[in-house]
């Protein structure tokens, strides 16, 4: 994909999207960093009721417009995104990630916890380990070890981008369990989650 080659060749910006609560309150955090020197450019908040309930399988109905403020609030651009939910690893393949790439016409990779649909296997224990997710023998994302002997992460694409390549960039950007623009969001919403 050129985009791939582009975004290795020129300085780039990644950006990454979480949210944390309080109550019935979601606090949305946007991060942007820098590629490759991964330094930290900017960050934009949005604080909002929200009124859709905790289903599985719905994430993008309760988090999107709130994740959609917040990265509309940043100056910058990202040109590739992370979400904390689902990309098409999901009964619709239509997860959070996915939501967000459509809205917002940008490659996005989505990173959950634990695993959400499909069958794998558990990869091997070092850092760079992986195993396809398949959804009715479909690939649709993979179980990676972002740090050796710890609990894997599951990783699925929004749609632009393929697997593999959602894999190789999650594996370049975590430096600890979580890919850091998803670690930063996160970081930086439960610190603001009282402040809205």
């Amino acid at each position: 994909m050129e985009f791939l080659s582009q975004i290795q060749r020129d300085k780039r910006s990644i950006g990454g999207v979480d949210v944390s609560y309080v109550g019935a309150q979601g606090m949305a955090c946007a991060v942007l960093l820098s590629f490759p020197e991964m330094g930290f450019l900017e960050k934009s908040f949005c604080f909002a009721p929200i009124q859709f309930p905790y289903i599985p399988g719905f994430l993008a109905l309760r988090e999107g417009e709130a994740c959609l403020k917040a990265l509309n609030g940043l100056r910058g651009k990202p040109d590739l995104l992370f979400v904390d939910g689902a990309g098409i690893a999901h009964p619709f393949r239509f997860g959070l990630a996915t939501f967000l790439e459509e809205k917002l016409k940008i490659p996005t990779i989505g990173i959950t916890k634990k695993p959400f649909v499909g069958d794998f296997l558990e990869p091997a224990p070092e850092r760079g380990s992986f195993s396809f997710i398949y959804l009715q023998g479909k690939k649709v994302g993979a179980a990676l070890r972002t740090k050796s002997g710890i609990r894997p992460i599951y990783v699925s694409p929004g749609g632009l981008l393929s697997v593999e390549e959602a894999v190789r960039w999650t594996l370049l950007l975590s430096l600890f369990r979580k890919p850091e623009p998803i670690r930063l969001a996160h970081h930086y919403s439960r610190m603001n989650r009282h402040q809205g």
